[in-house]
């Protein structure tokens, strides 16, 4: 068995209704837009095609990366129910997140129950919960993610200020001035309870409700046995020589092989990233494909060790 740590920023680039970008900062089913309140379903299959990236076997060779999410070992770009989604992923050791010291992890032990790590510098701890059963039904090796409680993990989660949960703020109404409360419930453009007018709420209203979601990197924790190392292995292998043999207009970095749906049916919309000059293929040959073949044999002489 062999655990690594890979860290993710995902980021919808443009809300649907109001253009506003989206940070996910964690790993959900759904998320509500900071600028108009918009509730976007995030599809099992999104969640599914970013994680993976963070669990390929090229991950599991690439080195730790210093700069973190400053310099990821791979970039990629998505498109889901007319969504585009961007991450980044780099190979991290996990740190504190209060003061950045590195923490002190025994990946023997934690199977599948929540545990804690207390940073030997500042003592403020760091919380690893199982990923969600709806999760590791659609991945392979993720085993844990960190933040948030069991409970909450994998459901729509209300964002605090403070510290505290939000409270309902008292607002008249603009048409017959009733005095009104108004809580994360109500809609941006919401309705006076008592004259039935619609009206909008005020910017500073709806922040102290719906607090600025600031862009967080997602930990995941990978446990990786031989048997599913192989079958990831065998999966990434074929699909690039698949790839390669087919199409054109690759763009070759190193790591993980991503596939922009939103392009599908074009040439240049196949890419492979990783830590690497970026070399352009104007059509994939015997070199492009005897990459892969070495590639290979070195995933299966690794898997022998793990």
């Amino acid at each position: 068995m062999c655990v690594f740590y890979t860290a993710c920023k995902v980021l919808i680039e443009k809300c649907s209704e109001c253009g506003q970008a989206i940070p996910l900062d964690a790993i959900e089913p759904q998320v509500s837009c900071n600028g108009c309140g918009h509730v976007h379903a995030l599809a099992p299959g999104l969640w599914r095609a970013v994680t993976m990236r963070s669990q390929s076997p090229t991950f599991l060779e690439a080195p730790l990366t210093a700069e973190g999410l400053d310099a990821p070992s791979a970039a990629l770009r998505y498109s889901f129910n007319g969504m585009q989604v961007s991450a980044r992923y780099c190979k991290v050791q996990p740190r504190c997140d209060a003061c950045s010291a590195l923490l002190e992890m025994d990946d023997e032990t934690h199977a599948d129950a929540p545990f804690t790590i207390s940073c030997h510098s500042c003592g403020v701890e760091s919380n690893f919960v199982p990923a969600p059963d709806w999760l590791r039904d659609i991945t392979l090796n993720i085993s844990h993610i960190r933040g948030g409680e069991p409970d909450t993990i994998g459901a729509a989660r209300v964002l605090a200020v403070n510290g505290e949960e939000a409270r309902p703020v008292s607002l008249s109404c603009p048409g017959c001035g009733s005095n009104l409360s108004i809580s994360s419930e109500n809609k941006r453009i919401t309705a006076c309870e008592y004259c039935h007018n619609e009206f909008y709420l005020p910017d500073d209203v709806w922040h102290r409700l719906h607090p600025v979601r600031k862009a967080g990197a997602v930990l995941i924790r990978n446990r990786i046995t031989k048997e599913s190392y192989r079958s990831s292995a065998v999966g990434w292998v074929i699909g690039t020589l698949f790839v390669a043999a087919f199409f054109f207009g690759c763009i070759a970095l190193g790591w993980a092989l991503g596939y922009d749906a939103s392009k599908h049916g074009k040439m240049k919309h196949l890419y492979i990233f990783g830590g690497g000059a970026t070399v352009l293929f104007g059509a994939p040959g015997i070199y492009v494909v005897t990459k892969m073949i070495a590639r290979a044999v070195t995933f299966f002489k690794k898997s022998r060790k793990i």
